[in-house]
This record gives C-alpha cells, sequence and structure tokens, in this order.
C-alpha cells in the first residue's frame, strides 16, 4: 500500500465523517513535480510571467544553492520543468508586482538566510528576470507583503522578521530604490519570543488604504496594524484564540476574504490543538456592525483529526458564490476543504472536513486557475518531498475524484517526520501547540548562510527624523480579549 493510500485509511478509521462530508469536491491529482533534494520549498505565488495569458508559478524555497524555480504553464494545468534562477540565500517567501514601474511585473522574496533582508529579482522581459538588488535588514525575515502603503502610487513592502520580531517598512522612492524608514515592533508586551511567521495586506476598515495582518507562533496571536492612510500604522490590535477544552491552540498563517458574505474581511487561521482534531477559527470583521477594522469572538470548525495544522488558503472552489477553507497540515500532511454553507445574513457554517490528499508537510497551498477552465484548482507544495503538486478541480462537472492512486511516484516518497525530543521553542516553561509550529516552522534551516551571488547589497537606513524602530507606535498591543 502507498503512503498515501495507507494515511487516507488511517484518516478514514479516526473520524470517518471528515472523509464522508454530506457534498464532495472533485479534483484530478496531476502527479507531482519534483524540485532538487536542496531545495525544500516554502511558498508559491501565481501570475502569467511571460504574457502568453497562462498562469505560471514562482516557488521560493530554503535552497541551499540560494535558487528559486520558475514553471511556465502551458495553460490546460501542466507546467514545465522548474527553471532556476538565483535569489542569493534562502527565501521563504515570493510576492510579485512591478516595483519599478516598467509594466513588468518583479519578484520580491523574503531572504531568511543570514544576513537577511529583501531579494528584489527585476523582470528583464519575456520571462526572463535579473538579481539585480538585495535589502538587507532584519535578523530572519520569513514574509513580505507589497503594496502602496502610503498612497503615493508605487509599491513598498512590509517585511516581516521573525526574530526581530518587527514589520520593517521599505517605502518605494518611485524608481524602484527602496529605503527602510521605520520598523514596527510586534507584541512587545507579551515578552517571550514572539516568532510573527506571516504578514498579510487587505484593506481591513474599508477606508481605500491597505492595513497589515501579522500571524506569530510564539504569542500566539493574529495581530491587526491599521493604516492611517500614509504608510504609519496605528498601535497593534492581537486577537488571540481562547482556550477549548483546556487547550490554548496556536497559530502559524493566516487568509484573509468575507467569509460571512457581509462586505468586509474576515480573518481565518487554522489552530493547533496538539496532537488531537485541528481547528479553524474565522474572526469576523465588525466593519457590518460599525466597527470597521475591529474583530469579533471567532467562530470554530474542525479541520483534520490527524496532524497538526499550518496553512490555509480561501476560495470558492464549488461555485456557489461563497468561499470556502482549504487547510494544510503536518505530521501527517492532510489536505482538508471545509465547504462553506453560510445562509444569507446567517452565521457562519461549513460542512464536515472533506480530506482530498495527504504529504508529510503542506507548507502552502495557492487557488488559481491553471487549467483556463473557469473554476478555482488549487496548487499545492509538499515540503519534505521538494514536491509541488496540482489538484484540477472538477466539482460540479462530473470529473474524477481524488483517489489513493494520486501518490508519490516509487521511490519518491518523503520520509516520515519525526519531533524532536525537547520541544519549548518559545521558553516558556511547557510544551504546547506554539512550540509545534515553531519546529515545523524551522525545518529545512540548515545552512543559513549567503552562497556568493552577483546581486548588489545595500543597507538601508532611516531617514533623519525618523523615530527609532524601538519606539515605533505599532506597539502596545491590546490582547483580542480586550475587543
Amino acid at each position: 500500500m502507498t503512503r498515501f493510500a495507507s494515511t487516507l485509511a488511517l484518516l478514514a478509521a479516526a473520524a470517518p465523517a471528515a472523509l464522508s462530508a454530506a457534498s464532495t469536491f472533485d479534483f484530478t491529482i496531476l502527479p507531482p513535480t519534483l524540485f532538487p533534494t536542496t531545495h525544500f520549498p516554502t511558498h508559491a505565488a501565481a501570475i502569467d510571467l511571460d504574457g502568453d495569458g497562462n498562469v505560471d508559478l514562482v516557488v521560493p524555497g530554503r535552497d541551499l544553492n540560494g535558487l528559486v524555480y520558475l514553471m511556465y504553464g502551458a495553460g490546460d494545468g501542466t507546467f514545465g520543468s522548474p527553471t532556476a534562477i538565483l535569489a542569493g540565500g534562502q527565501t521563504d517567501w515570493v510576492d510579485i508586482g512591478d516595483v519599478d514601474g516598467d509594466g513588468l511585473p518583479d519578484l520580491v522574496f523574503a531572504l531568511r538566510s543570514s544576513p537577511s533582508g529583501v531579494t528584489i529579482n527585476r523582470n528583464a522581459g519575456s520571462g526572463t528576470f535579473m538579481n539585480t538588488e538585495t535589502i538587507y535588514v532584519g535578523r530572519e525575515i520569513r514574509s513580505l507583503a507589497l503594496g502602496d502603503f502610503d498612497q503615493d502610487g508605487d509599491l513598498d513592502i512590509a517585511a516581516l522578521d521573525y526574530y526581530g520580531p518587527s514589520v520593517h517598512m521599505l517605502i518605494n522612492d518611485g524608481t524602484g530604490s527602496f529605503e527602510l524608514v521605520t520598523s514596527l515592533r510586534l507584541n512587545e508586551e507579551t515578552g517571550g519570543l514572539v516568532f510573527p511567521q506571516q504578514i498579510l495586506a487587505a484593506d481591513i476598515d474599508g477606508d481605500g488604504d491597505l492595513d497589515l495582518v501579522v500571524t506569530s507562533i510564539g504569542s500566539g496571536r493574529v495581530s491587526v496594524l491599521i493604516n492611517r492612510g500614509d504608510g504609519t500604522f496605528r498601535p497593534e490590535i492581537g486577537y488571540k484564540p481562547p482556550s477549548v477544552s483546556g487547550t490554548q491552540p496556536a497559530v502559524t498563517n493566516s487568509a484573509i476574504g468575507d467569509m460571512d458574505g457581509d462586505g468586509d474581511l474576515d480573518i481565518i487561521s487554522p489552530w493547533i490543538m496538539g496532537f488531537t482534531t485541528q481547528l479553524v477559527g474565522v474572526f469576523p470583521n465588525l466593519g457590518a456592525q460599525g466597527s470597521p477594522g475591529a474583530f469579533g469572538a471567532p467562530a470554530v470548525f474542525p479541520a483534520s483529526p490527524l496532524g497538526i495544522s499550518w496553512v490555509p488558503a480561501v476560495a470558492d472552489l464549488d461555485g456557489d458564490g461563497k468561499l470556502d477553507i482549504a487547510v494544510g497540515h503536518g505530521l501527517p500532511g492532510p489536505l482538508a476543504i471545509l465547504r462553506n454553507l453560510t445562509p444569507p445574513g446567517g452565521p457562519l457554517a461549513f460542512d464536515a472536513p472533506q480530506v482530498v490528499m495527504v504529504g508529510q508537510f503542506v507548507r502552502s497551498i495557492i487557488p488559481v486557475d491553471v487549467d483556463n477552465d473557469g473554476d478555482m484548482d488549487l496548487v499545492m507544495l509538499e515540503a519534505p518531498g521538494n514536491a509541488i503538486w496540482i489538484l484540477l478541480n472538477q466539482t460540479g462537472q462530473g470529473g474524477i475524484a481524488s483517489a489513493p492512486e494520486a501518490a508519490w511516484p516509487e521511490g519518491t516518497e518523503p520520509k516520515a517526520l519525526a519531533t524532536p525530543a525537547t520541544l519549548d521553542r518559545n521558553r516558556d516553561g511547557r510544551t504546547d501547540g506554539a512550540d509545534l509550529g515553531a519546529w515545523l516552522g524551522s525545518l529545512g534551516t540548515a545552512a543559513r548562510t549567503v552562497p556568493a551571488s552577483d546581486a548588489v547589497a545595500t543597507r538601508p537606513r532611516a531617514r533623519p527624523g525618523d523615530d527609532p524602530p524601538a519606539q515605533s507606535d505599532a506597539t502596545p498591543a491590546r490582547s483580542g480579549g480586550e475587543r
């Protein structure tokens, strides 16, 4: 029996409801594309890089040779062999946008190697890229968000420092050159190790500018930083999952979307519950109740009976106009999907989770239409197996449901992960979900040195008159219980 088939059987025995939801999602799972074993893919982004009308993929990773990979789409759900380009070190995240105003999408990577920073690979046209600039900043940049935060017409960078723990605001001068203007310290009042893992940009309060949402593993909270409209931010507000049956959930990554159809953006976060059934929490935006940018008590739903929850994605996978939730896990790594059953004007409701595939550690999920048939497919990264999987959505089309036959090619199955004996990663004196999340986030971290590259290294400096980073107005935060 294959690893995929045996794990599905184990899941079915543990929680039959998870595999026999009232309604099912159907996917055709294509054979995986494998990266070199030195890569350890961490994230993916989708965009048309070469202007042919088809979706292409960019896949960073904790690559020992400092490489990232481009995969050019054929428009039918298949992709060419990965093409390597140099990023100058290990990368945990990529965002894509035209940073220099030439009309072409550029690649911006979170460089988590030592020294850490942001690497910009500029588009040279026809889908080719040059490694042109590395901005060294912070202690370990794990995530970043592109956006016009100061509303001057160009794209800026919000870089998230895992060990900082801070958001470093790199402001574009309009030509694609960036300057470190300020660093927003996170969760200072909590003490201990915060470990911010992910940053997202979205208009949370509906005022037309981009706000920031940061998910921190160590402090176990989702923090919202509201933009004043000029690229400066109000003090962060932290939202912490409540204790469930005596267990304090941990969070690692979030997604943003209007889950209840009321016109504002909610926050979706998988909750690590130790080695028991994992949960998904949806923090509802109170904008429709007259408090835009503030969030209410979370609605909670089961995600997977096995594994440790890691990353969510939201998309309308069944074409009913509602955003469904996909959650990737580790140890093992089920990909579970929850169908949105929320009635108009009613409370949030989701069907029982359906497990459609299993690996060892689902590190990233990207919903995107890769085969140009008008529905949302899923791109899934399985990090220990150095693999990318394409799940073509056939829901409602009489397609082929996912099946154990969609297994790893012979001899390529990733080795089972085993947790270390000592797991108190945030040094709070106990082993809990935060430690499990921090451990999963540390995988693939060997050799954090930077290989030789042709990148031009620049160290940005704060402008005269700027506040020191430690005195940023992003602190102190208030706990979720205060809102």
